[in-house]
């Protein structure tokens, strides 16, 4: 029981230091809550503080995780969830103001590698348990867990903080693997895995892959040399079976969260696989500059990782390799098991297996904490579990390393030469104090402290480079505009309870060349919305904003920073928030102003329900405001020509191409469009009014062009080394007859029906007295999820129940109808069910197992006697 009480003591010291540590970094740089710099950068700051004060308003009930119209047009957010947000330490969040989100995920990342410094210390204790007995290999023990949970990964990637929860499983999911192959049962196994996808089933994914690979080296580590061959292969088949039911097991466990995950991603690309990348049979880069990548500051980049996690883990892992003490036969096996990691950054097919077989363009080697784990592994058998030792090996192996990364920097510089020589100071200095307390025995005590020290400011040096690039400087913005942007929100909902939409030209963070990629904050701050950029987007309406005029990019968002009067009005959009005046739009001066942005309200919107009579009005449309005018002619069952082509004049310079647009007279609203065959550096000024980038990433397609009631023309100046790129013949430029607009929209306005609900996942349309041919037309985007019926008979929804094929327009029967659609996640009552069925085999597991060892105590009981 002592021995118990004492691992438990030492793990929770490693959990203690390595919190410690990082507390102390952040206060003395600065970072919340001691200071306004905060970890989340990059996506965390697009994307992740947006999900966490949407998980706010699902717990508060003001939003929904199974279905959202705050995400784009609407759809399930069950894949975000999944991702984002299904960790059990998003549940802190809730302690927080949605202004002090930084704070939180500051505190998150602290907490979540502290528990990776315990598992991987309770790993080690579990994994070499009979060897850990001194005070000499529990010193290392922890050593090793605090480089584990402080290693350039978990530093760099922090960012990502669903990942780090990849990061504390891994060493338990490896533990339960040595624990089958050691003949125990393989629940545990099933449990941490089915955890392990629980929390997030990218990560998951990644450490069950590598399993499979752990399950192999354990087991060639641990194989029986006293069996004949066919008996191990017996063996082999016999552990391999009970490891693969273990994995899938705990895949099961998890289907409730997995399944509809799966189901959901399919609805986009970004479900799809890159198989044909597998093929390449290529390298990424050169993999020595995996040496010179381990100093202080390195960054992972494509064909080129970083593994650092302390001069004392490669240490140990060079010593243990040149140990003569050591068998060849482990030393075999482990050279294999580190030179096959580190060719799955190098050799392509390995990469795409790594990468799930998706080409990724970020955040580089995004499974390298295998590799920092397979070197601590390393380092631990020589520390922990090698009885024979040359005690000058340490320093030696230092020494080797630090003039190794010398020389290499000296004749191709890769990072700053002050931190190679700092690295190289620092490996020298832990190898030559572990040869000391090898040698000098009588001073062991004062060596282990200055051990420590010495390898915890080794740990700390790396982490405050990274914690400092990886970073962003100031929170007080975010802090600002969140209790701004709520209070905005807000007032618009109490000046108005009815059923809208809500855009927006200006979000919390616009760049410097005019755009932004923070197109989440309808989640954020619970308004039904038309833009979103998650990694589980739906493809179908992001081609219909894209018709609309709102670009796609990439596979995840459209381009939605400015307002699209028509498109919007169509989409149920009534409220726009802008810093600057757009014609059509009416500010209301009775709501407050925030962050310089006003409310405007869009007395085009049409209701997100009406009843139109059906009509063939279709057209071909050449570009967004032709596609337009033939929705609004369907609509209207007429001709709608709500846009009219303008003339323009252009005048091409070396790098400028200037379009005079000729204007005419009346009430409209201008827009533009220049599109592009590759993107490119381009900049766009629009009639002295405002510029932007253009033709590239992250920029729009369609642009407004302010004008005032008395111009006529406007002048558009783009500017680019690329001119070549720009397609002419497709330039155009248009005119939306507002006059126009309010007559078409007036008259749809009359066919809302009185009684209809829209809620998120529910919605009731009561229309009496219907005619012939005529359609209820609601502002869904379509979705198999979503369960039609028709005054209580289901019907099956085709293409033409679908305006654009996107929104759903329901055919009506004469006379009264009841319209009825539930939405239903996919796959998750089949998810459940997995589940279930995978708790009733592990308890039938448990029990059996159970039954068997209390027979085999009793048989042994009776024997006694």
């Amino acid at each position: 029981m002592k021995k118990f009480k004492d691992r438990w003591m030492y793990i929770f010291l490693s959990g203690l230091i390595t919190c410690i540590t990082l507390v102390v970094l952040l206060a003395l740089n600065g970072f919340k809550p001691f200071g306004q710099k905060s970890l989340a950068c990059f996506d965390a700051n697009i994307q992740y503080l947006d999900f966490y004060c949407y998980f706010k308003d699902v717990i508060a009930g003001k939003n929904d995780i199974f279905y959202s119209f705050s995400k784009t047009l609407g759809g399930t957010n069950i894949a975000i969830f999944s991702y984002y947000l299904s960790s059990p330490f998003i549940l802190l969040s809730l302690f927080f103001d949605k202004s002090q989100m930084n704070t939180y995920f500051n505190i998150t990342i602290v907490l979540k590698l502290t528990v990776a410094s315990m598992t991987f210390c309770y790993f080690l204790f579990k994994r070499f348990e009979s060897k850990i007995r001194g005070r000499g290999a529990i010193l290392f023990t922890v050593l090793l867990a605090v480089a584990y949970s402080l290693s350039q990964y978990s530093i760099a990637q922090a960012n990502n903080i669903m990942w780090l929860d990849g990061v504390y499983m891994l060493p338990l999911i490896l533990l339960a693997v040595y624990k089958v192959i050691q003949g125990e049962s393989s629940a545990k196994l099933s449990i941490f895995v089915g955890y392990s996808i629980f929390v997030n089933w990218y990560i998951a994914g990644i450490n069950c892959l590598f399993s499979g690979i752990w399950f192999l080296t354990e087991y060639l580590l641990n194989i029986s040399r006293k069996l004949k061959v066919k008996d191990q292969i017996k063996d082999f088949l016999y552990t391999s079976i009970r490891y693969v039911s273990g994995m899938l097991l705990g895949v099961m466990l998890s289907a409730f969260l997995f399944l509809p995950t799966i189901k959901a991603l399919q609805n986009s690309s970004r479900g799809e696989l890159n198989l044909e990348q597998f093929f390449g049979m290529n390298f990424t880069g050169h993999i020595g500059s995996v040496i010179q990548n381990y100093s202080y500051g390195a960054s992972s980049s494509y064909g080129s990782v970083a593994l650092f996690c302390g001069a004392l883990a490669l240490i140990g892992v060079i010593s243990f390799f040149v140990n003569k003490y050591e068998s060849k036969y482990k030393r075999i096996i482990l050279g294999g098991a580190l030179i096959f990691n580190l060719m799955c950054y190098y050799f392509v097919p390995l990469y795409m297996i790594f990468s799930l077989f998706k080409v990724v363009g970020s955040y580089w080697y995004r499974y390298s904490h295998l590799g920092i784990f397979i070197i601590i592994f390393i380092a631990a058998q020589y520390f922990i579990v090698a009885e024979k030792k040359d005690n000058f090996l340490p320093f030696k192996s230092g020494l080797v390393f630090a003039s190794l990364l010398l020389i290499l920097d000296s004749v191709n510089p890769v990072w700053d030469m002050n931190l190679t020589i700092l690295t190289s100071i620092m490996f020298i200095i832990i190898g030559a104090i572990v040869s000391s307390i090898y040698c000098f025995s009588s001073y062991k005590q004062v060596c282990a402290i200055l051990l420590t020290a010495i390898c915890l400011l080794d740990y700390s040096n790396n982490a405050k480079i990274l914690l400092n690039i990886y970073s962003i400087p100031d929170v007080n913005v975010y802090y600002a505009y969140t209790k701004n942007q709520s209070k905005m929100i807000d007032e618009i909902k109490q000046f108005d309870d009815s059923i809208y939409r809500v855009s927006q030209t200006s979000t919390r963070d616009i760049r410097s060349n005019g755009l932004t990629a923070n197109y989440n904050e309808g989640l954020a701050y619970s308004y039904w919305s038309i833009s979103g950029y998650t990694s589980s987007p739906d493809d179908n309406q992001r081609e219909f904003l894209e018709k609309l005029g709102y670009r796609r990019c990439g596979e995840n968002l459209c381009v939605v920073n400015t307002s699209i009067l028509g498109a919007d009005s169509i989409l149920g959009v009534k409220y726009v928030m802008s810093k600057k005046d757009i014609n059509g739009l009416n500010k209301i001066e009775s709501l407050n102003s925030f962050d310089g942005k006003y409310v405007y309200e869009n007395p085009y919107s049409l209701p997100m329900a009406l009843v139109y009579t059906e009509s063939d009005n279709s057209k071909l449309a050449q570009n967004s405001f032709d596609y337009q005018n033939g929705l609004y002619s369907e609509l209207a069952g007429k001709e709608a020509d709500i846009y009219d082509k303008l003339e323009y004049d252009v005048e091409v310079t070396e790098k400028e191409k200037i379009y005079t647009i000729h204007i005419p007279e009346g009430n409209y609203s201008i827009y533009g469009d220049i599109p592009w065959s590759i993107d490119q550096k381009a900049v766009l000024s629009v009639n002295e009014n405002y510029s932007t980038s253009y033709a590239g990433w992250m920029s729009p397609s369609t642009f407004y062009v302010p004008t005032n009631s008395s111009d006529n023309t406007a002048v558009v100046v783009l500017e680019s080394d690329n001119l070549n790129r720009i397609i002419d013949e497709k330039v155009c430029f248009y005119a939306l007859n507002l006059d126009k607009l309010k007559i078409v929209t007036d008259k749809l306005k009359e066919g809302e029906p009185k009684e209809y609900k829209i809620a998120n996942g529910n919605v009731k349309v009561n229309v009496p007295n219907a005619l012939k041919n005529q359609k209820l037309f609601l502002s869904i985007p379509y979705d198999k999820g979503w369960i039609v019926s028709k005054n209580g008979k289901p019907i099956d929804v085709s293409e033409e129940m679908l305006l654009g094929e996107c929104l759903y327009a329901i055919p009506l029967d004469e006379g009264d109808n009841q319209i009825e659609m539930t939405y239903h996640v996919a796959g998750l009552k089949e998810g459940i069910c997995i589940s279930l069925l995978s708790i009733v085999i592990l308890v039938s597991i448990f029990l059996y197992r159970k039954n068997i060892l209390f027979r085999n105590r009793r048989n042994d009981s009776d024997e006694e006697r």
